[in-house]
C-alpha cells in the first residue's frame, strides 16, 4: 500500500482568506478539521476580498507564506496576474514550493447576443453584436476591465453589405465604434484583464 502515500491530500473543508485586497499575503483558515501542508494538498479558498496586489503569497493556518503560482508553475507577478474578484473560490494545490491555482470559468453570463466569461484569475471575455454607425457610437462594457489596455475584434455580416467596422477610443467600461456605410450589422468580442 505504499503507492497511497502518493496521492493527494483533499480538504474537504474550504479556507476562508479575509484579507484586505490590495494585501501581498493572503491568510486563510481551515473552518473546520484538521490542516496539514503536503505536496499534493488540494484546498478551496474562499476570498471576501477581490485581490489587486500583483505578487501575493498563501499561507493558510500559519504554514508559513508561499508564493501562488499559476498551474504550469509561473509565479503570480504583474506579467501573470491573478485578481480574483470578491466571493470567489478559488483552488490550489501545494506543490511543495508553490500553491498553484487552478484557472477556470468563475462567472458565465449570456443574455439574448450578449455574453461574458470571467476566470480566477481576472481574465474577462465578452462579446455582443449590434448595428454598426458610419460616424460613430459608444459601447458600455457591462463588466469592466481593470485597464483600457484590451483587444477588441470585429466581424461585420458580410452577407448583407460589404464594409467594415473600426473601434477607437477604449477606457476600461466602454468604447467607441463606427462602420464604413450607415447600418452595417457585426459582432464584436473583447478580452483582457
Amino acid at each position: 500500500m505504499s503507492g497511497l502515500n502518493s496521492l493527494p491530500i483533499i480538504i474537504g473543508a474550504y479556507a476562508i482568506s479575509s484579507s484586505s485586497s490590495s494585501l501581498g499575503v493572503k491568510t486563510a483558515s481551515v473552518t473546520r478539521g484538521g490542516f496539514t501542508l503536503k505536496i499534493g494538498t488540494i484546498i478551496n479558498v474562499i476570498f471576501d476580498n477581490k485581490n489587486t496586489s500583483s505578487s501575493i503569497k498563501l499561507n493558510i493556518n500559519n504554514t508559513g507564506d508561499k508564493p501562488i503560482a499559476s498551474e504550469d508553475g509561473v509565479i503570480v507577478s504583474s506579467s501573470n496576474p491573478l485578481y480574483f474578484t470578491a466571493g470567489c473560490i478559488v483552488e490550489f494545490v501545494y506543490d511543495g514550493l508553490y500553491w498553484r491555482y487552478k484557472n477556470k470559468v468563475i462567472t458565465n453570463y449570456k443574455n439574448g447576443n450578449f455574453w461574458y466569461r470571467k476566470y480566477t484569475n481576472g481574465w474577462v471575455e465578452q462579446g455582443d453584436s449590434g448595428l454598426s454607425v458610419a460616424h460613430g457610437a459608444i459601447v458600455t462594457l457591462p463588466t469592466p476591465f481593470l485597464t483600457s489596455n484590451y483587444t477588441i475584434v470585429g466581424n461585420p455580416d458580410t452577407t448583407v453589405s460589404e464594409g467594415y467596422v473600426a473601434f477607437y477610443s477604449k477606457t476600461s467600461t466602454n468604447f467607441r465604434y463606427k462602420g464604413s456605410l450607415a447600418i452595417v450589422p457585426f459582432s464584436w468580442m473583447a478580452c483582457g484583464f
